[in-house]
């Protein structure tokens, strides 16, 4: 037995209101419209929509946190960064950190506080503009467009 606090009470109605429940999940594979790509490194970040690109630096408080958090953190700034290019669009997020794509692939996980609250921030931004995802794992030596702008 565990007590359920508000915010597990906020989850569980995002999951049951009905609006969720009937929008239903297609069983076909998504044909991506753009291809996203994200890397995190111990100093910044860099995500690329296409052939456009921005950059940030982590904050020293962002810099300790673990390399998970901050790699679906990058996916997350870069989306927020380029959301209305890819409002009701289709895209397909690269990136070469496999725990970051399957908090994504699984909309969440129970791992991690840190882990979930970032994938929680994503599907609410592509909530809210109608952003389909994929994701496609790409091994960091061969994905030199993410490494470049971060």
């Amino acid at each position: 037995m565990f007590p359920i606090t508000a915010e597990i009470k906020e989850d569980l109605r995002w999951w049951t209101s009905r609006d969720r429940l009937s929008e239903g999940k297609s069983l076909h594979l998504l044909s991506p419209d753009l291809s996203f790509y994200a890397d995190a490194l111990d100093q910044d970040w860099g995500p690329l929509l296409g052939t456009l690109e921005t950059s940030s630096t982590w904050s020293p408080e962002q810099r300790r946190l673990h390399i998970n958090v901050r790699e679906s953190s990058a996916i997350h700034l870069g989306l927020k960064h380029f959301v209305k290019l890819a409002t009701d669009r289709t895209m397909v997020v690269h990136s070469d950190n496999t725990t970051a794509l399957s908090c994504i692939r699984k909309q969440g996980g129970t791992h991690s506080f840190s882990l979930n609250e970032a994938a929680k921030e994503l599907f609410i931004l592509v909530d809210q503009n109608q952003v389909r995802i994929t994701t496609r794992f790409i091994q960091g030596r061969v994905n030199p467009l993410a490494d470049e702008p971060s």
